[in-house]
């Protein structure tokens, strides 16, 4: 697994916590950063204890990257410019979790596929929710 990969998500979400005065939008980017370093972890570790191979966590640790942290920082509207990059990186964690699921015969990162999948599911549910309340769109 490559380091700087599997990041785009925890490294957006500090920017909100940066900048946001949003307190539900906070907390998700607070349960962003927390949840997916978490799995970042639990790949390594399992990678270094043999559980799973490179492969296998190669699959995992492979997500689109869209919108980087400085042009989140320079958007007129954080909170907007947020949501509208996290929607789709969720949308492809969606994907590839479904797509590693579905190809791997190791248990964990099955059992991992499934976490990521429903976590990510509920998140872009909320998101879709803010944005309609908030921007009417």
């Amino acid at each position: 697994m490559t380091s700087g990969s599997f990041r785009p998500g925890p490294i957006l979400a500090q920017v909100v916590l940066d900048r946001s005065t949003r307190p539900e939008l906070r907390a998700l980017a607070e349960d962003i950063i927390a949840s997916q370093s978490a799995e970042i972890e639990q790949l390594r570790g399992w990678q270094a204890d043999g559980t799973v191979a490179e492969a296998d966590a190669g699959h995992m640790d492979s997500m689109m990257h869209g919108m980087s942290a400085d042009d989140l920082r320079s958007a007129d509207d954080v909170d907007k410019a947020f949501i509208d990059a996290m929607i789709p990186h969720h949308e492809s964690a969606v994907v590839m979790a479904e797509q590693v699921k579905a190809q791997t015969d190791t248990p964990e990162i099955a059992e991992l596929a499934d976490a990521i999948i429903a976590a990510q599911e509920r998140e872009i549910d909320q998101m879709r929710q803010w944005r309609d309340e908030w921007y009417g769109s």
